[in-house]
């Protein structure tokens, strides 16, 4: 399993390959050939916790994207699976990559 940070992130990471990603994602939703978890929040106060999953077996990979919001900031990380065997492959800090795929 890898730990990546934001700046690992930062250093890789183009607009044009999060573009291409977010592409071939969501053209296998649209085929039916991923599957993808609603967002999910939990909170009490002014603490959140939210979750969002998908499935991507043609990538070869599940994950799940995990943040919190407390006092109106957000800390994301990422959770990113082998979806043949389960292993796990990744545990990123997701602030950068949040970025990329939001501009994306």
């Amino acid at each position: 399993m890898r730990s990546i940070t934001n700046s690992e992130l930062r250093e890789v990471l183009s607009f044009p390959m999060a573009v291409e990603a977010v592409e071939r994602a969501f053209g296998s939703l649209g085929r039916g050939q991923a599957a993808m978890q609603l967002r999910a929040r939990t909170s009490i106060g002014d603490s959140k916790v939210t979750t969002m999953a998908a499935v991507l077996p043609e990538e070869g990979v599940s994950g799940a994207k995990v943040y919190t919001t407390i006092g109106g900031r957000f800390t994301f990380a990422v959770l990113l699976f082998d979806s043949v065997s389960g292993a796990l492959l990744a545990c990123m800090e997701a602030d950068e990559l949040t970025r990329f795929r939001t501009a994306a």
